[in-house]
């Protein structure tokens, strides 16, 4: 099945910067997402973000570790409900995803001992 315009906004062709910046889908998520983890988000598309966040992002002290996992789950939740949309036909609002992302990074930040990440602390 080829998919022209994509199904999270069906306003646009689909492609990765598309996908996981341009779309107002994506960028509701990442605009939550960003507001709690402290990083800037200004709009950045997804060639400058990935620039900045290589720059920015180095080491693997407790902040850096959890924004990069922050990065890797919201990509995946978005991919996989771009996939649901397509092959299962379901689909949920950019707030349950952003909840799920934020629930997922939770749970593994837990296993961290990082209690003082703002994802951690938020209820």
């Amino acid at each position: 099945m080829a998919v022209t315009t994509f199904v999270l906004c069906n306003t646009h062709p689909e492609s990765h910067a598309h996908l996981f910046f341009e779309c107002l889908f994506s960028r509701a998520i990442w605009t939550q997402l960003m507001n709690i983890c402290g990083s800037p988000w200004n709009g950045l598309c997804w060639n400058a973000f990935i620039d900045w966040a290589s720059t920015h992002w180095r080491g693997n002290s407790p902040a850096i570790v959890a924004n990069k996992l922050c990065l890797g789950v919201a990509v995946y939740h978005i991919w996989r409900e771009r996939n649901c949309r397509i092959f299962e036909g379901t689909q949920k609002t950019s707030l349950v995803v952003a909840r799920s992302i934020i629930d997922t990074i939770r749970c593994r930040l837990s296993s961290f001992n990082l209690k003082n990440h703002p994802i951690i602390a938020l209820n």
